[in-house]
């Protein structure tokens, strides 16, 4: 009697599990069916209303850092269309790394910050922008011209300096000029100049700030070639429009040593200037010597350059 009892249970186990397959199966067929009917009805109605125009980013969508004085372009504008993002969506999860990576190209931007999305359609930037230092004065054969450059040498935008006809704005003649001779930058906007000597000549005139107008300033002369094997024993020296000559010494260099100590050298000249009227215009031209700090010396020009 056992062994039909036995048959049984198995048979009505074997029954339950065939019926819970059976609708296991079913409700698998019809979460496909769904599936298969939401890919297709995203397709068709769905991703065309996101990638649409309607959710299309356009430049007013981006709120940026509010541009300085001395960027005159449509940042927001060219960072879409450098950046490829006409026409992208505001719903796209990965938006904002998208447009940190644009601006980060942009050669005015020194250092993106922070990207948000807004509600209800609206993309926050911070970011800090690159200060202009100086104009690096290059010659190639005949022709001369002028190329800005910001406290690392980093190569700017030339079309922010310059009017329509191609004439320097009357702002960036306050800039201090290097006089770098042959040597040219060795990438686009955005890249460092690439010629140490460069570098160091714009480490001071950041040193300087707006005070280098006010000491009556012009131009800053780079070392000669030789030492770039050599940079130890380099030294810089700038003029003043009034033909004077200060004998810097080495650059400001780049850690808070160094800039502390260029910060002293210019208020020490700042005072120079201010007390004598030494740097002014009309007054003779005089030699400034600032390489020793506990000894700044002032005399006559002397027509031999250290």
């Amino acid at each position: 009697m056992s062994e039909p009892s036995e048959h049984g249970a198995v048979s009505r186990l074997a029954a339950m599990l065939e019926g819970r397959t059976l609708r296991l199966c079913l409700a698998l067929a019809i979460l496909s069916g769904i599936g298969i009917g939401l890919t297709f009805a995203w397709r068709k109605w769905g991703e065309p209303v996101v990638h649409g125009p309607r959710y299309a980013i356009t430049a007013d969508d981006i709120e940026a850092t509010p541009l300085p004085d001395w960027i005159r372009g449509d940042m927001a504008g060219e960072v879409l269309r450098s950046g490829s993002l006409e026409g992208a969506s505001l719903l796209d999860p990965q938006l904002t790394i998208k447009v940190a990576d644009a601006f980060r190209l942009h050669p005015w931007v020194r250092e993106v910050q922070r990207v948000t999305k807004q509600y209800p359609a609206k993309v926050q930037v911070a970011v800090e922008y690159r200060r202009p230092a100086a104009l690096v004065e290059v010659s190639v054969g005949d022709a001369r011209g002028v190329l800005p450059v910001d406290g690392d040498a980093v190569l700017l935008p030339r079309d922010d300096f310059v009017d329509d006809a191609g004439q320097l704005l009357p702002r960036a003649l306050a800039y201090p000029v290097i006089v770098a001779g042959d040597s040219i930058p060795q990438g686009q906007a955005g890249s460092p100049w690439g010629d140490r000597r460069v570098y160091e000549a714009a480490r001071i005139a950041a040193a300087f700030g707006d005070d280098w107008a006010t000491c009556g300033l012009f131009k800053i002369l780079l070392p000669s070639p030789s030492h770039e094997e050599s940079p130890e024993q380099a030294e810089y020296m700038l003029l003043a429009r009034n033909g004077s000559r200060i004998l810097w010494g080495r650059s400001a260099g780049k850690s808070e040593e160094e800039q502390a100590a260029a910060r002293e050298k210019v208020e020490r000249l700042v005072k120079l200037a201010s007390d004598n009227g030494a740097l002014q215009a009309g007054a003779a031209p005089v030699e400034i010597d600032l390489r020793d700090p506990a000894d700044v010396r002032l005399g006559p020009a002397t027509a031999q350059r250290p």
